[in-house]
């Protein structure tokens, strides 16, 4: 457990910083800043660029605002980045057929190569991160993972449509 001495209401005192959430931030940021370094360094890619490519990567044809969504950004931070993307060679748009409004992201042959890179490094950025746990304990890890990103989802559709009480 964390402990912290913090100025709260004119006075000092202790307060345990161990809650899941920030345990889960610290962890996330050494995560996201090492494979950041790795990602510019090798290919040239900031970790929310490579984010965006691989959803275009997974869903070719993808519209601009489902992409923001996939990927827990603003629209108009996304709208920024697939600009710069594009300028740079990794994206290109392509107006929708079914309607002219909707504009459609694919991978260049560039931004392909990019992901793919990416993928390699990735693999093996995660394999060292995860490499202090058994085979068992990434297994078991995983599914707590998943079980509680399902769980915090499903309370916030329960909230959203009023029904945060029924189980």
């Amino acid at each position: 457990m964390v402990r912290d001495r913090m100025e709260l209401n004119g006075g000092a005192r202790d307060v345990a910083i161990n809650y899941v959430t920030f345990r889960l931030d610290v962890l996330t940021a050494i995560a996201k800043h090492d494979a950041s370094l790795v990602y510019e360094r090798e290919c040239s890619v900031s970790l929310k660029d490579l984010r965006v490519l691989r959803f275009v990567a997974l869903e070719p044809g993808l519209a601009q605002g489902r992409l923001a969504n996939l990927c827990y950004l603003e629209k108009t931070s996304t709208s920024k980045m697939v600009t710069a993307l594009v300028k740079r060679g990794l994206l290109r748009r392509k107006i929708g057929t079914e309607d002219a409004r909707q504009v459609r992201l694919h991978l260049t042959a560039h931004g392909k190569r990019v992901v793919d890179r990416c993928e390699v490094l990735g693999r093996e950025i995660e394999g060292k991160m995860m490499s202090v746990l058994s085979e068992q304990e990434r297994c078991v890890f995983e599914q707590c993972v998943e079980r509680i990103t399902a769980g915090l989802l499903l309370q916030r559709e329960r909230a959203a449509s009023g029904t945060e009480d029924q189980d």
